[in-house]
Formats: structure tokens, C-alpha cells, sequence
């Protein structure tokens, strides 16, 4: 009787290691076909892809432990610049992270202090142009506007203020943006304007801009017409609600994570 070449018997398991590659084809093909066959033809490749896999899941972890330990650094980093320069490391050192779109925002604010007021529209429209999605992003433009207000470039601080107020409609900054464009239009004495702005913010009804919108309207509406009597008064600007950046920036380390 023929030996079944599947047999579990011992003898037969040691001397089936003694066949040759086709017996062992012909004997159980499916096996062969199945198992050493296509290992035998493919394992360069099986080799190539297992090793890429691995390599991919090493490497991924590889970068994400750097790109953390880089965030760490650069973070640190912001935290301890005070100056112009400092800030400017920052960016140089870290392009396109979260600590540098951060920098841009206290870089403009610096130079805006020391007096540098086409430096400060200079790094805040960077910030502007290459973190568009920066939770920040109004608190930047208004900073544009004010330095440019301080230029005495009234017609482009306005579009700028309107900018910083449509950018993130519903973020806490973009109703400031919109007292700071109506305190503008007192200073050029167009009051109905500045009039529809106040009525505007009063009818969102949240109370702190509502209040000092009201504030403003009521001031106003108390003054005489502008040139009903040879001595008119001049229109009082409202006190200012928002000084550029000072009042709206958070600090850096508090910011959330931009869209770079």
C-alpha cells in the first residue's frame, strides 16, 4: 500500500526532508504552491515591503518624538525673548511652528512700542499671510490698523480694522476690531458712520461691547451738530477701547495651535 504523503507518522515526517524540491511539488502542490513556492519566488519583495513597514512605524515615531522635543525647544525659547532680535531668532530657528507664528505677533508689539511703526505692520501681516488660520489672526490686524492709524494712513487702518472684524466674525477680538473702526470715524468726523456702527454692536447684545457702544452713542447724541454755531465743539473721539495689540494680546505660551 502507497504511504499517504501527509501522514503524521515520524518516520515519514524525517524522510520527506530528503525529497527533492519537485517530489515534494508533485506530492503535495497545494503546499508547496501555497508555502515555499511563493516564498521562494517573492521573498525579496515580502523581504523589501516588511522592512519599509518597519522602517515607516520607526520612523514616524522618530519624527514625532523630534517635532516634540522641537516644540519644547522653541517654546522655551519664545518664552525667554524680550527684544526685537530675540523674537527674531525664534522664527529663524523654528520656521513654521507655533512658537514662530507666535513671535511674529510679540516681534510687531515690540517694535510697535519702541516707535516702529512700519516694523510692526511688517511682522504682523506676516504673521497675516503665512498663518491664516492663527486663532490670533485678528488680534494681528488690528495691531496693522493701529500702527497704521499711527501713520496717519486712516483709510487703510479702516480697511484693515474691517479686515480684523470678518477674518473670525465670532471670536471675542472681532467686535473690538469694529469700536476701534468707529473711533476712527469720529476722528475724521464722520459720526453717522460711526453712529451705525455703535447701533450695530448694541443690537448683538453682548452686554461689555453693547455697554460701551451705548456709552459712546449716548456721547454722541448729546453733542450739538457739527456747525450749528460758530464755536462748535470738536466731535470727542470715545477713550480709546483698544489701544493696538495691548489689550488683546494673550501671552505666546497661551495661544492656541495655528492652522501653518
Amino acid at each position: 500500500m502507497s504511504k499517504n504523503p501527509l501522514s503524521t507518522n515520524s518516520a515519514d515526517r524525517t524522510a520527506s526532508t530528503t525529497l527533492s524540491t519537485e517530489e515534494r511539488r508533485t506530492i503535495a502542490p497545494d503546499l508547496v504552491l501555497e508555502g515555499t513556492m511563493i516564498w521562494d519566488r517573492y521573498k525579496l519583495p515580502i523581504v523589501a515591503a516588511v522592512t519599509l513597514v518597519v522602517l515607516g512605524l520607526v520612523g514616524s515615531e522618530f519624527y514625532e518624538t523630534n517635532r516634540a522635543k522641537a516644540a519644547s525647544a522653541a517654546s522655551a525659547l519664545l518664552d525667554a525673548s524680550k527684544t526685537p532680535a530675540e523674537y527674531q531668532k525664534v522664527i529663524d530657528t523654528y520656521p513654521g511652528s507655533e512658537a514662530a507664528a507666535n513671535a511674529y505677533l510679540l516681534l510687531g508689539r515690540a517694535r510697535y512700542d519702541a516707535g516702529d511703526h512700519p516694523g510692526a505692520v511688517q511682522a504682523w501681516q506676516t504673521l497675516a499671510s503665512k498663518y491664516p488660520q492663527h486663532p490670533l489672526l485678528p488680534t494681528a490686524l488690528i495691531g496693522v490698523a493701529g500702527a497704521l492709524e499711527a501713520q496717519g494712513k486712516l483709510d487703510e487702518a479702516r480697511t484693515m480694522y474691517q479686515r480684523a472684524a470678518s477674518a473670525q466674525p465670532h471670536s471675542y477680538v472681532a467686535p473690538l476690531a469694529r469700536l476701534a473702526e468707529a473711533e476712527l470715524l469720529l476722528a475724521q468726523r464722520k459720526t453717522a458712520e460711526a453712529k451705525h456702527i455703535y447701533e450695530d454692536l448694541i443690537a448683538t447684545g453682548r452686554q461689555d461691547i453693547a455697554g460701551l457702544a451705548g456709552q459712546s452713542l449716548k456721547m454722541l447724541n448729546s453733542l450739538p451738530p457739527v456747525g450749528s454755531t460758530p464755536a462748535a465743539a470738536p466731535v470727542a473721539a470715545a477713550p480709546a477701547v483698544v489701544p493696538p495689540v495691548a489689550a488683546v494680546v494673550a501671552p505666546a505660551a497661551a495661544a492656541p495651535s495655528p492652522a501653518a
